[in-house]
């Protein structure tokens, strides 16, 4: 390995989940991204800590859990969850060791406000309001040329909004002054997953995704193009990173494989192999563990991940781990290991088992008033707890097992697994309180857990109501019916 230590450029998508040419989506254009990948190393299978975006990034930028760095759901605003102040961002740790470091874009992981107090950066580029790519790509291509006649090394954090479809969902006319108009790609035809329906509504859905993610590429491609142009590409490290799953029914807000399956790509030429493919199971908070080796830098700590860099090298193959963790706020927690995927719905969950996801129901524009059911009506009883799923078998995860006698050993091994990792990680989920019988349910599994290990578990932060109010008897805002529990 090089002792020179490299320039870093960090590349950033929103909700684009593994949906490039180079994960094997036929039907979508990103030359540029399956270039990086073809020069450098992939990642198969790596897995997002949460299914949205501020703790997933937290995790990829602190190399710790959603529930040690704080950040558990959306850093919208000043007064939402913050990283803990003793835990030091990436960008932050680069500065340290004397990198110039820049932002670009967008980054998620902190409100715009703590942005100099989390990522200290030297200098900002159209951060806010959330620029455009071809924008954000003009200041970076300028600031990267500008490089080449430099000594100190950089680090510059590069972040795309293309692919996040949230915004198209209602059908309602774009804003003259939006910056990502929506654009439909299908000069390849149109690949609607497994996982969906696929109605008319997914059809057009997944063909305004897959030109986000062609018109998010051009961005890539402007990095790639500045860093040779100023021949800084043999002596920079491209690293590359999704938050979580593309905003598709049942992928994004889901513990499924489709919202938490995520691209993550390095490149330095000269170091790491070209075209190497690493098989082994990781997650977000290997990623700066990983990049921190290859620095020659050790193991930063606070960590909570492992490190990869043997295996981007080519060094080795063996397994760094048997399980990664997921959450989606409060609502759900998972473990998946190569093998399974074990999921369990702290509230009803928004897609029921089995269930294709229909784009339709997103269009409508989520909402928010659903009728309340009736007093005693609690949800319907075959919506599952837990979910159990055969991945080899069933990769789009529609056949839950949990109740099936066959699989009880390996559901009640991968229940422990989760139970164990939430109690060590203090999850706020294991304090949960009893308000409705869902929750009550809930907490009888974690007690019997901690009676079978012989483990003690917090108090619960509250007792069972009765009357619950209307929206903490339904457990969720889900429009499906509800019905008496019989």
């Amino acid at each position: 390995m090089r002792t020179q230590r490299p320039n870093i450029v960090f590349l950033t998508w929103h909700d684009a989940g593994r949906w490039f040419g180079g994960y094997g989506c036929p039907t979508v254009r990103t030359p540029h991204v399956d270039r990086l990948a073809a020069e450098g190393v992939r990642f198969s299978n790596h897995f997002s800590a949460c299914a949205i975006c501020s703790p997933s990034r937290a995790a990829i930028m602190t190399g710790t859990t959603c529930q040690r760095n704080g950040v558990m759901t959306l850093t919208n605003s000043v007064f939402a969850n913050r990283i803990r102040p003793d835990i030091p961002h990436l960008a932050a740790r680069a500065r340290g060791l004397g990198y110039r470091t820049a932002l670009f874009g967008i980054q998620h992981e902190c409100a715009h406000e703590h942005v100099h107090e989390v990522l200290r950066p030297d200098e900002c580029f159209a951060t806010d309001p959330w620029a455009n790519a071809d924008l954000i790509a003009h200041y970076a291509r300028h600031w990267l040329r500008e490089r080449e006649r430099e000594d100190r090394p950089f680090y510059a954090q590069i972040g795309t909004y293309d692919a996040h479809l949230n915004r198209f969902y209602d059908n309602r006319p774009p804003l003259a002054s939006e910056p990502y108009p929506p654009v439909q790609d299908t000069a390849r035809g149109v690949g609607v997953p497994p996982y969906l329906a696929g109605s008319e509504a997914d059809r057009a859905t997944v063909a305004t995704l897959q030109g986000l993610l062609n018109r998010g590429d051009r961005l890539v491609g402007a990095v790639l193009d500045a860093l040779d142009e100023a021949g800084l590409s043999d002596r920079t490290l491209v690293v590359m990173c999704v938050d979580h799953g593309p905003g598709l029914s049942r992928a994004k807000t889901t513990c499924y494989d489709a919202g938490t399956g995520v691209a993550w790509l390095l490149r330095w030429p000269g170091v790491l192999p070209a075209g190497r493919v690493v098989d082994a199971l990781c997650g977000h908070v290997d990623v700066l563990p990983t990049i921190w080796d290859l620095l020659g830098q050790g193991r930063p700590e606070p960590c909570d991940g492992v490190s990869l860099a043997a295996h981007a090298l080519g060094r080795s193959d063996a397994p760094v781990r048997e399980a990664v963790f997921s959450h989606m706020v409060e609502n759900t927690r998972s473990v998946r290991t190569l093998a399974h995927k074990f999921i369990r719905n702290v509230r009803p969950p928004r897609w029921p088992a089995g269930r294709k996801g229909d784009c339709a129901e997103q269009h409508e524009g989520f909402p928010g008033d659903y009728a309340k059911p009736p007093a005693g009506v609690v949800p319907c009883p075959d919506w599952p707890a837990v979910e159990l799923y055969d991945l080899a078998r069933d990769p789009d995860e529609l056949r839950n097992l949990a109740a099936d006698p066959a699989h009880a050993a390996v559901r009640d091994e991968l229940d422990s697994r989760l139970w164990s990792f939430l109690l060590d990680q203090d999850d706020f989920i294991v304090h949960d309180p009893v308000r409705t019988p869902w929750q009550l349910a809930t907490r009888r599994d974690l007690e019997a857990y901690g009676a079978r290990v012989g483990r003690a578990v917090p108090a619960a932060e509250g007792p069972l109501a009765d009357p619950c109010d209307a929206a903490s008897a339904a457990g969720t805002t889900a429009p499906w019916p509800v019905r008496r529990m019989t």
